[in-house]
């Protein structure tokens, strides 16, 4: 006997909230936001409750990944085939497990033959939120292909403008503010990158907010390759957001036992706009890469790089004239940039052999490396 999850489940850290709905057939991310001092259940409950003319008493719910099984009408979170067949997923949550901040969820196909495990974890400092999913093919004889998996996300009603990133190399980040309307609004990126004109980023945010109040939330998918973000509004009005890895059909092929698992998404939340969403993100990325181990406790070197003083005219002389000064004004680190290899003259020839010139360097860049190690650089 499979023994149901909670009914919702609950993480909190200093600065947010996130509750997930677990009482239906998928879970459901029922509130991200500022940290809620007491979760009445009852309360809860009574947010099924639908009052728009002509509709259900109670709410379609929006799950993580949606799937034509679950009877929703608006973009798939979730698609698969299986021998050009059992096309109609119905998974069901039968197992919910809470470690800390972490919380994961086990859901089951019977007829699709697969297993969904669910994955959220609260940041324990900053108001960020990481979810996934993967997808395993418990089948013992067929293949399962994926077509489509993208996390979703219901929007709250007072989010009603977005806020992307485009350009160009050179004219990076440019920002595009708009309101959403009622058409479906689609990045899709194809390039295998992130890439200067569709980066996996996008924000969400009230028409009052500013740089230091109303409220914000903003999405990045942790992941360098061909991926989508969707905005849809459904046909009762309720808003969603999808974002995930951008496949091909057929493109993701499981054998028996096999998983597939999707970028992380990020979610990062703010009520005091633009500036308190950034600190959030900068504080998510600095424990990350302290835990990890991947920045020093030590003071970061003064560094002097010689672009800026010489761009492609570098030479022997020209470099060791420059490591004289830099060491006088205390420099602890001396970086040698592009236009020492063979025939780099300028930005149109010779990028990537990186073979040294013999005219600019005839003794190679070794004389170079002493004059920085004797002068501690």
């Amino acid at each position: 006997m499979i023994e149901r999850p909670q009914p919702f489940v609950h993480l909190h850290n200093s600065t947010a909230s996130v509750i997930l709905d677990c009482r239906g057939n998928q879970p459901v991310l029922a509130y991200f936001g500022s940290t809620l001092s007491k979760v009445d259940v009852d309360h809860l409950n009574q947010l099924d409750r639908h009052q728009a003319p002509a509709s259900l008493p109670i709410e379609p719910k929006i799950t993580l990944t949606p799937t034509i099984g679950e009877s929703y009408l608006g973009h798939l979170g979730l698609e698969v085939r299986r021998d050009n067949a059992n096309w109609g997923l119905l998974p069901r949550l039968v197992k919910s497990e809470t470690t800390g901040l972490l919380v994961t969820l086990t859901s089951l196909c019977d007829l699709t033959k697969l297993e969904i495990t669910h994955r959220l974890r609260l940041d324990p400092k900053a108001s960020v939120v990481r979810l996934a999913v993967s997808v395993r093919n418990i089948c013992e004889k067929s293949v399962l292909s994926i077509d489509t998996c993208a996390l979703t996300i219901p929007l709250a009603d007072h989010l009603a403008e977005l806020q992307d990133y485009r350009g160009r190399w050179g004219y990076e980040f440019q920002t595009n503010r708009q309101t959403i309307g009622s058409a479906s609004y689609v990045r899709e990126n194809w390039t295998g990158r992130t890439s200067h004109h569709l980066n996996p980023t996008i924000t969400l945010l009230e028409k009052q907010t500013g740089p230091s109040s109303g409220a914000a939330l903003g999405l990045h998918i942790g992941w360098s390759g061909n991926h989508q973000i969707r905005i849809e509004t459904l046909a009762d009005g309720r808003r969603v957001l999808q974002a995930g890895e951008l496949l091909r059909p057929g493109e993701i092929g499981l054998l028996p036992g096999e998983v597939y698992d999707s970028p992380e998404i990020f979610l990062c939340h703010s009520s005091e706009g633009f500036n308190a969403l950034t600190q959030q993100w900068h504080s998510l990325i600095r424990s990350t890469l302290n835990d990890s181990g991947a920045v020093s406790s030590s003071p970061r070197p003064v560094q002097l790089n010689t672009w800026e003083a010489l761009y492609f005219d570098v030479n022997t002389a020209a470099t060791m004239e420059l490591i004289e000064h830099a060491s006088a004004l205390g420099i602890e680190r001396f970086v040698l940039d592009d236009g020492w290899f063979v025939g780099r003259t300028d930005d149109r020839r010779a990028l990537g052999d990186w073979q040294v010139d013999p005219d600019k360097f005839p003794a190679g860049l070794s004389p170079i490396a002493q004059a920085c190690i004797v002068r501690n650089m």
